[in-house]
């Protein structure tokens, strides 16, 4: 795994920040130890935090990346949310843990990525 996210560029030069922004699936503790291991500064946002909380974390920390489960995904796509983190912040990649894109069909969360589909390539 540690391979796979530095060739999806988890880490560069400009931004060393990941956020994780999920409920505590062992997905977590991977993450963490991967991002950890190149060289990433690893902030923990609260699963359970409202919008607002959660715009001003993303503003403070200033992640490249963030991890999100499927309910954390589906609170960031409504209202716009992710977009306007992303357009604010350096917040560039946002990968969904342990779901996958079935086939041809729709993707269902706009300007996210499904982690393990992404992992899939780099193996």
């Amino acid at each position: 795994m540690i391979y796979s996210l530095q060739s999806v560029r988890l880490v560069d030069d400009e931004g060393r920040t990941v956020a994780i922004l999920m409920r505590n699936y062992p997905d977590y503790l991977t993450i963490l130890w991967a991002s950890q291991l190149l060289g990433a500064v690893t902030t923990f946002m609260n699963a359970w935090a409202p919008p607002a909380t959660l715009k001003h974390c993303i503003h403070l920390t200033e992640p490249r990346v963030l991890f999100v489960d499927s309910e954390r995904a589906d609170r960031l796509a409504t209202g716009g949310l992710l977009d306007e983190m992303k357009l604010q912040t350096k917040l560039g990649r946002v990968f969904v843990v342990r779901e996958r894109k079935k086939g041809e069909g729709r993707w269902k969360w706009r300007g996210m990525e499904s982690l393990e589909d992404t992992l899939e390539k780099y193996q």
